[in-house]
């Protein structure tokens, strides 16, 4: 297998995720412009630390598993893609830890751009005992934008382009939202702050600061309703360009009358 390490533009990753005498590092991460058609190794591991026993159990969740808590993301549609070592068994070594490497391979498919993909991954511990320690930790992988796919994004809610980069100087712009439903249905478009360390909503991404103001962006329509299997157009608008003296990134988080969610990434680069 060759695996590539240089392909993807933009990775931010923090914190631990600790319960009993797991600790399990990253505790979060998100990778954005993951390449399509090939493996991409993530760059850096999975580690367990503080393990009582010999090994962990490393087991990516299924999508059919719901596991509630992160808004507008969905589950990797299929677990193949993503690897963990060579198998979800991870030994202690000799200093105490569990590590492994991480790679993603999804496949060179239309519909796979402009998607927004949850890992959910549960580590649990070899030993024996009443208490089993165990703990769940979310990697968020994030594929290309494509503002005219050739085929709809995958997922019942799709949005084209994922990401919005506005031109100071000409700062309107439109995407587009699919209902690839067998029903129709109402959808709400929002702009919500994206999060500088989140493990359940799009954090901010590297080089960018939250928008200052969400009022500094204008949504037409924002509500529509979508009949099923078509699609709109939305149009927005970066007002007070000049009021910002950093480049800023802004969520637009699009909820249908059902709960489905998706969201496009808004950003408005400053050069200083």
């Amino acid at each position: 297998m060759s695996l590539n390490a240089k392909r993807v533009s933009l990775i931010f990753l923090f914190g631990m995720s600790v319960i009993f005498a797991i600790q399990v590092a990253p505790g979060c991460f998100t990778i954005q412009k993951i390449p399509l058609g090939y493996p991409q190794d993530m760059g850096f591991s999975l580690v367990c630390s503080d393990v009582t026993g010999e090994y962990v159990i490393a087991q990516i969740v299924p999508p059919e598993i719901e596991v509630p808590g992160c808004e507008s993301y969905r589950s990797l549609p299929d677990t193949s893609w993503f690897k963990i070592g060579e198998g979800e068994t991870l030994y202690v070594d000799s200093t105490g830890y569990a590590r492994s490497k991480m790679w993603v391979e999804i496949p060179q498919k239309p519909e796979l751009y402009n998607q927004h993909f949850v890992v959910r991954i549960y580590v649990t511990s070899s030993a024996n005992g009443i208490f089993q320690p165990a703990i769940m930790v979310n990697y968020f992988i994030e594929t290309p934008a494509l503002a005219e796919p050739p085929v709809p994004p995958a997922g019942k809610l799709g949005v084209a382009p994922s990401v919005l980069n506005i031109d100071p100087d000409n700062p309107v712009m439109n995407f587009t939202i699919y209902n690839n439903d067998s029903v129709a249905h109402k959808y709400d478009i929002a702009v919500r702050t994206p999060i500088k360390q989140s493990r359940r909503f799009a954090n901010v991404s590297p080089a960018f600061s939250p928008i200052p103001d969400t009022s500094q962006i204008s949504i037409s329509p924002g509500q529509i309703s979508i009949p099923p299997n078509d699609n709109r157009s939305v149009h927005i608008r970066w007002l007070s360009v000049s009021a910002l003296s950093e480049s800023s990134e802004a969520i637009l988080l699009i909820t249908a009358d059902d709960g489905t969610q998706n969201f496009v990434r808004v950003k408005l680069e400053i050069e200083n």
